[in-house]
This record gives C-alpha cells, sequence and structure tokens, in this order.
C-alpha cells in the first residue's frame, strides 16, 4: 500500500500532531516516574496517547524497573511484546494494578 502524497501544509500538520502526541506521552511517562500518577490511574485513563503507549513503555518508565525488570513483568502475565495499552485485557489490567497499586 502507497503512502498518500500529502502537500507541505498537510506535512507540516502532521508534524505539528506528531510533535503533540510525543510531548504529551513524554509528560505521561514523567509523571509516571515521579509518582504523581499511578498505574493504575494510567490504565484508566480514556485517550488515544495513552491507549496507543506500549506497555513495556509504561513499566519502565515506573520508578524501580528497568528493561530486563519490564520484560520479566511482560513475560509473568503473558503480555506479548508489542502490546498496547488499548489491547490489554480486563485480567491483565486487573493483575498490573495489584503489582503496582497507587499509593495512599
Amino acid at each position: 500500500m502507497a503512502l498518500p502524497e500529502l502537500s507541505p501544509a498537510q506535512r507540516a500538520e502532521a508534524l505539528q500532531k506528531a510533535a503533540a502526541v510525543r510531548k504529551e506521552r513524554s509528560a505521561l511517562m514523567a509523571e509516571l516516574k515521579d509518582g504523581k500518577v499511578s498505574l493504575e490511574d494510567v490504565l484508566a485513563r480514556e485517550g488515544t496517547v495513552t491507549a496507543r503507549t506500549p506497555v513495556k513503555r509504561l513499566l519502565k518508565s515506573l520508578p524501580g524497573i528497568g528493561a530486563v525488570r519490564a520484560g520479566q513483568l511482560m513475560e509473568e502475565l503473558e503480555i506479548p511484546e508489542g502490546r498496547r495499552v488499548a489491547g490489554l485485557g480486563p485480567r491483565q489490567r486487573e493483575r498490573l494494578a495489584e503489582l503496582f497499586p497507587a499509593s495512599p
């Protein structure tokens, strides 16, 4: 499938949208890393940025969780490597929330 030809204005608009999404996702990861928001809250959010975020990337954003531990958790929870938040089932969400409860 060939990519559509974009006009310079359409291309600029698409680049702006992509930059806004990256900025929003970066802010989400920073909040998660700083403990300002819990994993449970992130999983409960409705929105395309959260829904399209890879689960492994969310896990790596948690304090004390690196790439290796995130991979181990994904394997233990039987979550495929490339799974995004929108693709998580209710039991997978529940188990993640149990592993990383919201701090009081």
